[in-house]
């Protein structure tokens, strides 16, 4: 009987059952409920994530995704250790639904240049900054299971949505360039976000990957298989440095989780002399701010 069930399960339950009829925007709603009367993060973690893709699956129908909209619905999301769910619902197809939404609409409109790179340092941090990437378990009490499980809970932790003010504290002494492929309609597209020492705004650029040479080429440099063509890797560096890049200062890329294998010490221009790759900026931020500790410590983490 539900009325036995723990406080959240019955909003959980009927915003499912507004899922299957297709109300997402109602669905949205009980699953709020229901991730804010649950104790556990689990179960709080699933909630708000089912909410999230619900809102979005909104948002993609009336073509509307208001950027205050938008962002409420992330910090919601942020705010419920949303990476503990990661076995139910990998979130970085919609992640990259709003930063590609984002991107378009950041290129004329004040709120959304910003958005789109919080939003796409928050996908750098959930592919490989703060989670990890990590396949379902299906023997939960096996012996490497427990260990899993125990290794899980100790990777698991908040993932916050970066603020502007962070960011651009962050890019005070370097150059920041988020590198992410997306799903443009039938085609994929590459959007580069770059922040500048003294921007005001970040720059937003977006390539339609139309052609097959194109589409080839870039499948190439995530498999890491391109070739020593100085024609491809002329065409990456296109793509990826639409804008200048300021060489008084250090430029630190962070690609999407694809793009990770591409060759970027090809393809950045000669005049770039320092280059750093980067999960995310708030890895990096992290790395910065952290105390030096009285005893060397030095910590592994193996595959």
């Amino acid at each position: 009987a539900e009325k036995d069930q723990p406080e959240g399960f019955i909003s959980f339950m009927e915003g499912m059952r507004c899922a299957r009829a297709g109300d997402h925007f109602r669905a949205s709603e009980y699953l709020d409920i229901s991730a804010a009367q649950m104790d556990d993060d689990y179960p709080r973690a699933v909630a708000a994530t089912l909410s999230f893709v619900n809102r979005i699956y909104t948002f993609y129908d009336t073509r509307q995704f208001p950027s205050s909209d938008l962002e409420s619905v992330l910090v919601r999301l942020t705010s419920s250790k949303f990476a503990v769910a990661r076995d139910y619902w990998d979130l970085s197809s919609h992640l990259r639904i709003v930063l590609k939404y984002c991107a378009a609409r950041g290129a004329d409109e004040e709120g959304y240049e910003w958005l789109a790179a919080r939003v796409a340092d928050l996908l750098g941090e959930y592919s490989a900054g703060s989670a990890i990437r990590r396949e379902p378990i299906s023997a939960r009490f096996s012996d490497i299971s427990s260990r899993e499980l125990a290794f899980r809970a100790l990777l698991s932790g908040d993932i916050p949505l970066p603020s502007a003010e962070a960011l651009r504290s962050t890019s005070r002494d370097r150059t920041i360039m988020w590198v992410n492929k997306v799903r443009e309609g039938t085609e994929s597209a590459i959007v580069v976000i770059t922040l500048s020492p003294g921007d005001e705004r970040p720059h937003i650029n977006s390539v339609i990957l139309r052609s097959v040479e194109a589409r080839e080429a870039i499948d190439e440099a995530m498999a890491a298989n391109l070739d020593d063509s100085v024609d491809k890797v002329s065409r990456l560096r296109d793509w990826m440095f639409q804008r200048s890049i300021d060489t008084t200062f250090p430029l630190m890329i962070i690609p999407d989780r694809h793009l990770w294998a591409l060759p970027w010490e090809a393809i950045i221009p000669e005049h770039i002399s320092s280059i750093t790759l980067m999960p995310s900026a708030s890895a990096a931020r992290r790395i910065v701010t952290q105390q030096t500790s009285a005893i060397p410590i030095v910590a592994g983490v193996f595959d």
